[in-house]
């Protein structure tokens, strides 16, 4: 999809997609196991 230049946004500039940096804490449970997933809720997939 292609967006005309006055309907694009400033900050992704029209590519759907913007990154950012954040800090997370994390509360590891003891006797989680290797590679298990921690699931932030509210946050989207990345792209």
């Amino acid at each position: 999809e292609v967006i005309s230049e006055k309907d694009r946004c400033g900050q992704c500039k029209g590519e759907k997609v913007v990154q950012e940096k954040k800090v997370l804490e994390v509360h590891v449970d003891k006797g989680m196991q290797h590679g298990q997933k921690i699931v932030f809720q509210g946050d989207a997939d990345e792209a």
